[in-house]
């Protein structure tokens, strides 16, 4: 799962050209969420937005 954020946060930085804040704030948010999951055992790849 760290690989899926810090694929994320590559993506943001070099390909969307975001700014450092936006990109720290991000990576914060998605961290927080990981870990919300792995405290339900839910894994991060199979969660889906409904």
């Amino acid at each position: 799962m760290e690989s899926i954020i810090e694929d994320y946060r590559e993506y943001q930085t070099i390909i969307r050209g975001y700014t450092p804040k936006v990109v720290k704030a991000t990576w914060r948010e998605l961290k927080k969420l990981a870990q919300y999951l792995e405290n339900l055992s839910i894994n991060f790849q199979n969660v889906q937005l409904v």
